[in-house]
């Protein structure tokens, strides 16, 4: 940006309502979406039946299950024993609400349904998995219930066989369940997984969003197993590869390059859980970087290690990998796909022994991984002029083009709330309204106590980089994960430059400000002349007109309550906005 650029603002939609005694950062639940798919149902299934859900992101597997309800992640499950887990929440797959959810009720929610399969005649036949309450996500509530339900084909109904309470497990919890009745061991058998929900009350709207959610993992189905089975004899990557960018999840590319390769991070961490009773040797660890637009691949060897029995490994060796920039490179963008793998015993699950992570440069810097698993937000007395910074220290300097921000849906999509979009420059380390430089925050400022759902990523940690503002003072944030916030940068050529005189708008004076009909404009070091609009919160404008005296009063006594712009310019390219609200 420009040096001369000062603070700027726009003002912009939010979804969101709720009311506290005092001001406060808010964490609270969040949707996610994932395709809408509907799987459909096979004639069966071959046993065994299995997935940990490693491989794959999204809706679930369709060659095992027949909905799309639960959200296959690597990101709301906390240390779960392989990398992946189904999630059940309160949304369905296109991140709505489901339609028997509202305020203060307790509702069937999600459904993770098998395939058929014929267990006709077998013998020793259980349904193991983990099971967690919460994760990184929001926790279920007592009140609250994840079910594990059978089929009957000679009924047609689903019977519980076995659930828990909210909250009862916050570490993975392994269970094993026998299938020993006539009524299930058919030729059409069928199990699944379904969540009970209760959201906030009609009090706290904003937080009337998703919640309560379940994570699954290892689901495992077969004939001639024992009940003395108490572990899964696997070693698996436990957690996804991350960002290879020190300090961000994201730069530009164009700034990337700056730093010609630089910027790396090392050493890696890898994740290793070792889900056996007894100790297992990974016998060996790759680490890949594979450029998408050439296909050029390097492999990094790590090495091999013994784990101990029922422990996570964490590995953070040094790699000697870089980025290498082609010269008189011209791409605007680029992708590098990231990967691990282990090699362990033959009998080992194999889809579990890879993770991967796609490093992308574009034209924004993120420090979120784009996955959000809370909400956040300032909310309660004294928010409704609050502000929120973000930081950021950009590479080189460019000019801003946009800024991207991620919000959560609630049960009442409220789009008629609004706050200020804006950008500050850095003084002594803290925001401040002045000349935009390197580092600078952008945020926002409220019209209204409500809470703002901004997504919020409980994997990153960039609390140190989240300022705000309820009392006239900035204050650290307590919190320590990513905002969903982006800055964007590279020119934009249907944007219109203004350019201001900092002596100058000092002198113009709005009053009274809120008001009920008339709005005086007071320009102190009149000389020349002034047009003036007057817009609507989405560009809109309502009326129009020139200034020609050092006083002027603007009639508002027709224009309903609410936020307005007031629009001040001049023939050598001074504007300045202004905020009206009308009572």
């Amino acid at each position: 940006m420009a040096n001369n650029l000062r603070f700027t603002s726009f003002v912009m939609l939010l979804f969101c309502s709720l009311n506290f005694l005092l001001a406060q950062e808010i964490l609270s639940p969040v949707n996610r979406v994932q395709n809408n798919i509907q799987l459909k149902q096979k004639l069966s299934v071959t046993l065994p039946f299995f997935d940990d859900f490693s491989n794959y992101y999204g809706v679930p597997n369709s060659d095992l299950w027949t909905d799309s309800d639960a959200f296959v992640n690597t990101s709301f499950a906390k240390n779960p024993p392989s990398v992946g887990a189904a999630a059940l929440d309160a949304v369905d797959a296109t991140g709505k609400l489901h339609s028997g959810v509202y305020y203060n009720q307790s509702a069937s929610a999600d459904k993770l349904t098998s395939q058929a399969m014929d267990l006709t005649g077998l013998t020793g036949v259980y349904l193991s998995f983990y099971y967690q309450s919460g994760g990184l996500a929001d926790a279920p509530d007592e009140t609250d219930s994840l079910l594990v339900e059978f089929f009957s084909p000679s009924t047609q109904k689903w019977n519980k066989i076995w659930s828990a309470k909210g909250n009862a497990a916050p570490n993975f919890t392994r269970v094993m369940l026998k299938i020993e009745s006539s009524v299930y061991l058919t030729s059409n058998f069928q199990f699944r997984f379904r969540n009970t929900v209760s959201i906030a009350g009609s009090s706290m709207p904003s937080n009337a969003t998703n919640a309560d959610c379940w994570n699954i993992d290892y689901v495992y189905l077969n004939n001639n197993r024992l009940a003395s089975e108490t572990s899964m004899r696997d070693l698996a990557f436990s957690e996804p590869l991350g960002s290879i960018i020190s300090g961000f999840e994201a730069v530009p590319w164009k700034h990337y390059k700056q730093v010609n390769g630089g910027l790396i991070k090392n050493p890696i961490l890898f994740s290793i859980a070792n889900n056996d009773l007894v100790t297992r040797n990974m016998n060996q660890l790759t680490f890949t970087i594979s450029d998408m637009a050439s296909g050029a691949e390097t492999i990094y060897p790590v090495g091999s290690e013994n784990i101990q029995a029922q422990t996570i490994k964490v590995f953070d060796p040094t790699i000697p990998y870089k980025i290498t920039i082609p010269e008189n490179d011209t791409k605007q963008s680029a992708v590098y796909n990231i990967s691990a793998k282990i090699i362990t015993d033959g009998f080992d699950f194999a889809g579990n022994n890879l993770t991967a992570y796609k490093q992308v440069f574009d034209n924004y810097y993120a420090y979120d991984d784009g996955s959000a698993e809370m909400g956040y937000g300032i909310s309660g007395d004294g928010a409704k002029s609050a502000m929120l910074a973000y930081k950021f220290t950009p590479l080189t300097a460019d000019t801003l083009k946009s800024v991207a921000m991620c919000f959560n849906q609630t049960l009442n999509n409220v789009s008629q709330k609004y706050f200020i979009l804006s950008v500050w420059d850095d003084e002594d380390g803290k925001p401040t309204v002045l000349i935009i430089g390197k580092p600078f925050y952008v945020g926002w400022e409220q019209t209204t106590a409500d809470l703002l759902q901004i997504g919020y990523d409980a994997n990153r940690n960039a609390g140190s980089y989240i300022f705000y503002n309820v009392s006239g003072f900035w204050a650290a944030s307590a919190k320590k994960g990513a905002l969903m916030i982006r800055p964007v940068f590279g020119k934009n050529t249907n944007l219109v430059q203004n350019t201001t005189e900092p002596e100058f708008e000092q002198t113009i004076h709005i009053s009274p400000n809120p008001t009920q009909s008339y709005m005086r404009v007071e320009i102190p070091d009149f000389n020349r002349d002034y047009s003036y609009k007057i817009l609507n919160t989405i560009g809109q404008t309502l009326i129009n007109g020139t200034i020609t005296s050092p006083e002027t009063e603007i009639d508002l006594s027709a224009f309903k309550p609410g936020l307005y712009l007031f629009q001040l310019s001049d023939s050598k390219r001074f504007s300045k906005l202004f905020k009206i609200i009308k009572q």
